[in-house]
């Protein structure tokens, strides 16, 4: 039996009569998204609707962990898992015909709706193991974005995931490659507190997932010995990094291309649900690419089975609106960027056209401006790669990293005085970032200069915009004092205002006046609890909890109001032995101390009074003499108190006293009540 919604056929003949898994009531709000957007354009809905399964099932970033993949237009896909149709478009546009497999009809309606108009996409209804028989084994590429993981839902029996990619194997064409995107079971984001993707626990993967569950993950050597074991052999596995993860991909590694120091710092991808940040990822990722380890702790693999294809890196910047939304891929010797929209191709050629103006203006000055070709049948932007070079960016961050401020103040100050040149020419360069300056010798390279503009920009401003895109991926770079490098060229706060007016405006052209992603995950609002901010609030509440108290009685009693807390003589800590002195004032009769807020131990360790002892008999207490100094209170408002003798009216004199205090837990104070 089969549907047809717009050119696109729904196969139902092993659909089992109800969808066995489903996102609620969510996936009907998504159903009317697509159907009253035919243009595709899902952006102010994601905003509006502020929900994690509309932006993770609609948003066009989704589709950037196939868009690299080189397709010429006439290959035959096979697309398991669609789901509502994430990346079946991009398949649709990339490929000559797309099939698909789903087991929700719910999520293949929805997938059909939203690309209505390709006419070269069936998707079959049914569980792949059913399905499957009836497949042909002629595919050129088979891609399994975020499905893999579910095998022992698909397939069953004792080893399902060896079984399913062998099932998947035999439906290709000789040549063939099939795709696998899939969270790495040890990822950074794990060991820093982000929970697991499929059952929302903490170190579930890293734990091998004790308390079961329907979705299994795997390492890097998890991953290459189950191709292995499914007769794919070594110079057919290949594995590549996407980053953050795939999900939301902006950046796609390679073995030939792995990140560079300071390049994994956009880490906080928990649109949805809440997660701890245990530490600080980028330091972390910077580490282990130090130590060459970096595979192991990527947050997700894409695996790709059979030929290997010439793409090193791949970096999207598609977070914008449509004219401007562009790829950038390493090729060998040269750098690509491709346009990912028909305006896309327009904004490149007018890239090329600033390019060969900046070149000119600076001939012979201190920046060189790499030259760049359009390549119509690639319908490409090619540069040289620069080998060999370092980028400005990566000097300062080694500059700060020795604490060496002289030499990250001369390098920037070299940067300004090179962009300083030629200020008579009309084209002014906004792209010129410390990232976008490569450098090798005494050579300063200019890579990229995307964003031009003939609006009146002073040196200062695209200075100013420099050191602020350097000083915002990364709040440990404040460690530069940028306010005295802006005092010293004159960038007063009034021009400040001026710049960020002029930056946000720019922006929003860019963007179109849309929410980045960051800003969605805001709205979406699921919080990230930082595991240093908690151990200040702890140290807080323990230090406010553990502070000694003192109460003094001139006539009128005690009362919080004229109470105060010593500072220690010695120790400052829980579990430290502190020394305290109080000196009452000559009409003070009655001294209360009480030593904290909590139940506890104490144990006094000297206690005197004028420099005479003060012995247990003179002490009032609501706690428990356990004889040596040693005092158990079951109560939060311990006290010791020192009363004058009714008939003795002398000065307290000084009291010195000297403590150590072990708390205890509400449970064991309970018990020993």
């Amino acid at each position: 039996m089969e549907e047809k919604i717009g050119k696109i056929t729904l196969n139902l003949d092993n659909y089992p009569g109800e969808d066995l898994y489903s996102d609620g009531g969510i996936e009907d709000e998504i159903l009317d998204i697509v159907q009253a957007h035919p243009d595709g354009n899902y952006r102010e809905a994601i905003e509006e609707s502020g929900e994690w399964p509309v932006l993770y099932h609609l948003s066009h970033i989704r589709e950037n962990i196939v868009r690299w993949v080189p397709l010429k237009g006439t290959e035959k896909c096979l697309e398991v898992g669609s789901g509502c149709g994430a990346i079946t478009g991009a398949l649709a546009e990339m490929a000559g015909q797309v099939d698909c497999v789903d087991l929700s009809k719910k999520r293949s309606s929805i997938n059909a709706y939203r690309h209505r108009e390709a006419d070269n996409v069936k998707i079959y209804v049914g569980n792949f193991q059913v399905v499957e028989e009836n497949l042909p084994a002629d595919y050129d590429y088979i891609f399994l974005i975020g499905a893999f993981e579910y095998g022992g839902l698909y397939i069953g029996g004792d080893s399902p995931y060896r079984d399913f990619l062998r099932i998947l194997k035999k439906h290709l064409a000789p040549g063939g490659r099939i795709v696998i995107a899939i969270e790495n079971k040890t990822g950074m984001k794990y060991w820093a507190g982000a929970k697991e993707d499929h059952n929302g626990q903490l170190f579930a993967g890293i734990e091998d997932y004790p308390s079961g569950g329907p979705a299994r993950t795997f390492t890097y050597h998890g991953l290459e010995k189950l191709a292995a074991e499914c007769g794919f052999s070594g110079d057919e596995i290949h594995m590549y990094y996407p980053y953050p993860d795939y999900k939301f991909m902006h950046t796609l590694y390679s073995d030939k291309r792995l990140p560079g120091i300071g390049e994994c710092k956009t880490n906080l991808c928990n649109y949805d649900r809440d997660r701890w940040q245990i530490f600080d990822e980028k330091n972390a990722f910077d580490m282990v690419i130090r130590e060459g380890e970096f595979p192991l702790f990527s947050n997700s693999y894409l695996m790709l089975l059979g030929p290997d294809t010439d793409t090193e890196y791949v970096h999207f910047s598609n977070d914008r609106q449509e004219p401007y939304r562009i790829v950038t891929e390493y090729h060998g010797k040269e750098v690509w960027k491709r346009p990912l929209t028909a305006a896309g191709a327009e904004h490149l050629k007018d890239m090329k056209k600033a390019g060969e103006e900046l070149r000119a203006r600076y001939a012979g000055g201190q920046l060189n401006i790499v030259p760049a070709e359009w390549r119509e049948e690639e319908q490409a932007l090619v540069f040289p790669k620069i080998e060999g070079a370092v980028s400005l960016e990566e000097k300062l961050d080694e500059a700060l990293l020795a604490r060496d401020r002289a030499a990250f103040r001369e390098l920037v100050m070299d940067f300004y005085g090179r962009i300083s040149e030629a200020e008579e020419g009309a084209l002014r360069d906004l792209d010129l970032v410390f990232s976008n300056v490569l450098i090798r010798g005494d050579e300063w390279n200019v890579i990229d200069y995307e964003w031009t503009t003939r609006e009146a920009y002073e040196a200062k401003e695209i200075f100013y915009r420099a050191l602020f895109c350097y000083l915002l991926e990364d709040k440990a770079r404040l460690e530069c004092h940028p306010g005295k490098i802006l005092s010293r060229l004159g960038i007063t706060k009034e021009l400040q205002e001026k710049y960020q007016k002029r930056e946000a405006k720019f922006q929003k052209r860019v963007t179109g006046g849309y929410l980045a992603l960051g800003e969605i995950r805001e709205r979406i609002g699921n919080p990230v609890y930082s595991l240093a901010e908690h151990q200040k609030r702890l140290d807080e509440d323990r230090r406010i909890t553990c502070r000694l108290q003192v109460y003094e009685d001139c006539g009128e009693g005690y009362s919080e109001e004229t109470s105060y807390f010593p500072a220690s003589e010695s120790g400052n800590g829980f579990r430290e032995s502190c020394e305290y002195v109080i000196e009452p004032p000559a009409e003070c009769r009655n001294l209360r101390i009480d030593p904290c807020s909590m139940a506890c131990l104490v144990l006094v360790e000297s206690f005197t009074q004028g420099g005479v002892p003060v012995k247990d008999l003179h002490i009032f207490t609501n706690g428990k003499s356990l004889g040596g100094g040693l005092y158990l209170f079951l109560t939060a408002d311990p006290q010791f108190e020192l009363r004058q003798s009714r008939f003795a009216q002398k000065p307290f004199g000084e009291v010195r006293i000297r403590l150590k205090i072990s708390e205890l837990s509400a449970e064991m104070a309970e018990s020993l009540l």
